[in-house]
């Protein structure tokens, strides 16, 4: 663990601002003499951050920059290279960074590929669908996902109220966020995997994006509007529960 977190370290050095130039030389040592620490998922991560500080470093234009595309590109590489786990809290931390960085530049269509990528290779049987039967691997593929998920979440949390403290409400003026949220939610709406659009039914709602979730509509948004938040765990109806209730009339109107 403390060799894997050094040379995390020194990579994450090379991939910064004027050290860029060294990154390919580094990796391509660490390649050949540190491969268990080391590997081709860590390499064309690396690969991909340089990109993506390439691309932060541009202008930002109407349409994503070359650097910007390649940097996703790679990073999907990344994602279906990376060694499936039952610990993913560097790779989740990883992909938090990327996916906030590509939504800094505008380019939505990466927010939303890459989180749903990663999930998708670290579960390819799908087992989080299974959730429901309570067994530790199904349950753990689940929280997996959600964590995936709450990437994109933070993204539109950023699109609807801003942050200050990160810097990504200055990357975006009132406009281009408004735009941005249209975009990441057409491009959403169109997603196949319905734990994810359960998410981001629940996020819409907690964001107070009501209006645009009745609009958003789809195959999905009447099973959630039904559901119990609770699982019927009690029979007290809690605000969010009215709140879905109350959207229920709205969508039959």
């Amino acid at each position: 663990a403390i060799a894997g977190s050094l040379v995390d370290c020194v990579m994450s050095h090379c991939t910064s601002g004027a050290q860029l130039g060294t990154a390919e030389e580094v990796s391509g040592m660490l390649r050949r003499h540190a491969p268990t620490f080391f590997g081709e998922d860590k390499h064309i991560f690396y690969q991909a951050t340089k990109c993506l500080e390439l691309a932060k470093q541009e202008q930002r234009g109407a349409t994503p920059s070359v650097n910007t595309h390649q940097a996703l590109s790679l990073f999907l590489q990344w994602a279906r290279l990376s060694p499936r786990s039952t610990s993913w809290t560097g790779d989740l931390e990883d992909l938090a960074s990327a996916t906030a960085a590509f939504a800094s530049l505008g380019f939505f269509e990466a927010v939303l590929a890459l989180p749903l990528a990663y999930a998708q290779a670290q579960d390819p049987l799908n087992q989080a669908h299974l959730s429901n039967r309570g067994e530790s691997e199904h349950t753990s593929m689940y929280e997996m996902r959600q964590r995936c998920y709450s990437c994109i979440s933070e993204a539109l949390r950023v699109l609807v109220q801003g942050d200050q403290e990160s810097g990504q409400a200055q990357a975006l003026t009132e406009a281009q966020r408004t735009q941005g949220r249209k975009t990441l939610l057409e491009l959403a709406a169109k997603s196949s995997d319905n734990i994810f659009l359960q998410h981001l039914y629940a996020a819409m709602m907690h964001f107070g994006l009501e209006s645009e979730l009745l609009v958003l509509g789809g195959e999905q948004l009447e099973s959630f509007l039904l559901t119990d938040p609770d699982g019927g765990a009690t029979d007290v109806m809690k605000p969010e529960q009215v709140a879905r209730l109350g959207l229920v009339v709205e969508w039959y109107k």
